[in-house]
């Protein structure tokens, strides 16, 4: 048996049903995000950057996209040497159904590399969060508290955690005095009504005590398999050693300290597009150029960018991807990603362009998603009507991040 230091058990799998029409054809972790990469590419980083180089990512429902862009820009990411590895995990297909009945079934159907390496720490996370975290951080606050679980947190305000994300009530030490799934009346910080500790689903576990009760749930015929259902709520009751470690007390090099502490779980057609726009301006929310922690991306080869502008037009406060070519077209607040064409007189506004988007002149792109392969003819108009968007098949979004189209994937537009 290898000793070795950690291993990372990245869960990929779920639905995203709330994420359509963008997960219709891949996992909520493939979706592009920030015109060159993928949401799992966050995740991923963060361990990179962390040292935790044995990974194994738990994929699931429409995995085949995922699959790829793991494999083929991540499997020989330069830094990754034998016998450090990433390793795609499907669901056993000798089981019934093969398919993960939970997050703790993810895990608890892969326990051999567990089993194989014997780490002083086991690390899970989920693969569709947009943060920054730096496990080192984790893992040595858990081993010093001898905990058998540490738990990432952030403060959140108790009106938007409620029915949202389990929540923990703490002595002054951290460790855990109670603990909620997705209550509707949250337990405030003790001192701070307004706000309470809400899990980020960011897991470091001890080894032999994990093992032990994701054995004992496995039994369970009345549990739904599940981390913060049911595997955490049985080691509070137990009394076992369960931490809280705030996502703010990470130290990430190159960060300013006004962006520590960002998480944002882009779980929702609004979350995901409130998390684009957090890309934007000129003190963005996520930083993207920092060469202490970079975010890492597969990059395929690309021609440069190309703008030909003139009578005004302008590109202002928006990202752009390689390859992209704007031809005297006004682009603003946008991000506009790979092999994208913007043509003649066209205006592009508060938009996110996914791959490989035709705009044909003088179209108008207003406050929307567009997926990739998608071909806009001329004088279009999208965003503007949304009651119009809808009649054309187009999935609108009406919450509090605002009201938004989104064009699905490969979408013809009727001559």
């Amino acid at each position: 048996m290898e000793k070795v230091e950690n291993i990372a058990y990245l869960l990929a799998g779920g639905k995203g049903a709330r994420l359509m029409p963008l997960t219709e054809k891949r996992a909520k972790p493939a979706v592009p995000f920030g015109g060159l990469y993928r949401i799992v590419d966050f995740a991923l980083s963060n361990c990179v950057n962390s040292g935790l180089k044995r990974i194994v990512v738990a994929t699931q429902s429409n995995a085949r996209s995922l699959e790829d862009h793991i494999h083929d820009g991540w499997q020989f990411m330069p830094g990754l040497a034998r016998p450090e590895f990433i390793r795609l995990a499907p669901p056993t297909a000798d089981l019934e159904g093969s398919r993960y009945s939970g997050t703790a079934d993810a895990v608890y159907q892969n326990i051999r590399f567990i089993e194989q390496f014997d780490p002083a720490v086991v690390n899970v996370l989920a693969g569709d969060h947009i943060y920054f975290l730096n496990f080192g951080d984790v893992n040595r606050f858990h081993l010093s508290q001898q905990a058998d679980l540490t738990v990432v947190v952030k403060r959140v305000p108790r009106t938007l955690a409620a029915n949202q994300y389990g929540v923990f009530e703490i002595d002054n030490s951290g460790k855990v005095l109670g603990f909620s799934e997705k209550p509707s009346n949250p337990c405030p910080i003790q001192g701070d009504t307004e706000n309470c500790l809400a899990s980020l689903g960011v897991y470091s576990f001890r080894p032999d005590v994990m093992l032990d009760f994701l054995r004992r749930d496995s039994l369970d015929t009345h549990s739904g398999h599940d981390f913060g259902k049911n595997v955490i709520p049985a080691m509070v009751r137990e009394k076992r050693r369960v931490f809280v470690f705030d996502l703010e007390e990470s130290s990430i090099p190159g960060i300013p300290r006004a962006n520590k502490g960002y998480w944002r779980d882009v779980g929702t057609l609004g979350q995901y597009y409130q998390a684009c726009m957090d890309l934007l301006g000129p003190n963005p929310s996520i930083i993207l150029n920092n060469r202490d922690w970079p975010i890492h991306a597969y990059v395929k080869t690309h021609q440069p960018t190309r703008i030909f502008q003139s009578n005004g037009k302008r590109v202002d406060n928006s990202i752009l991807g390689m390859g992209v070519i704007i031809d005297n077209a006004s682009v603003a607040g946008s991000i506009v990603s790979e092999e994208c064409v913007i043509g003649p007189d066209s205006s592009i506004d508060g938009a996110i362009l996914l791959g490989d988007v035709r705009v044909g002149k003088g179209s108008q792109i207003f406050h929307c998603i567009v997926d990739k392969h998608v071909n806009i003819p001329p004088r279009s108009i999208i965003g503007k009507d949304l009651a119009q968007d809808e009649a054309r098949g187009f999935t609108v979004y009406r919450g509090p991040e605002g009201h938004f189209s989104v064009v699905p994937r490969g979408y013809r537009f009727s001559k």
